[in-house]
């Protein structure tokens, strides 16, 4: 699992270990990771190919809702990066693992949660929400029914995992690595 250290993590990782019948062979460990620092995910990564040869399954799970339009301290809006940009990047680097147990076990896949926030506004992907251009991205407002921008942001971050993973899943087809929504 990868997760801010906390005290919710800590017992989250209980909880699931909690679960796990023994004898099972299934390892769970929290390696920190806070997706609105690069620095952090990038280092989660390294700490991840250092000790595992594979990984069965990606879940890109994490993520934020209708925040402030601020930026991350790496520039991103932090919706995206949160939601998006940092889990692109996971899956990016950790693809070889994902081979890797595919080769070994016949079989991977990633899963990328989304949101039926990706339908609505019914406004196409724009590419400045990519950019580093948190805090610049149209304000404050909150109303979802009128399109504020809160909620143009998360709606750009779903609509961004929804395309992402259709497209790898695509190029994935028939390869026994998986990619889902």
């Amino acid at each position: 699992m990868l997760n801010r250290p906390s005290a919710r993590a800590t017992k989250a990782e209980a909880e699931i270990k909690s679960l796990i019948p023994a004898g099972s062979g299934t390892h769970v460990e929290t390696i920190p990771c806070d997706l609105q620092d690069m620095a952090s995910v990038k280092a989660a990564i390294k700490t991840i190919k250092s000790k595992y040869d594979s990984i069965d399954v990606l879940c890109n799970n994490a993520g934020v809702m209708a925040l402030d339009d601020y930026a991350t301290k790496d520039g991103y809006d932090v919706q995206m990066q949160t939601n998006h940009l940092s889990h692109f990047l996971l899956t990016k680097e950790l693809f070889p693992l994902l081979q890797r147990a595919k080769e070994l076990r016949g079989e991977a896949r990633t899963v990328n949660h989304s949101s039926a926030a990706r339908k609505f506004p019914r406004t196409p992907l724009k590419p400045e929400y990519f950019c580093k251009n948190g805090g610049n991205l149209g304000g404050n407002s909150n109303s979802m029914l009128t399109g504020g921008a809160k909620w143009e942001r998360y709606h750009q971050t779903k609509l961004a995992n929804s395309v992402f993973t259709k497209t790898l899943a695509a190029r994935l087809d028939g390869s026994g690595i998986k990619a889902l929504v």
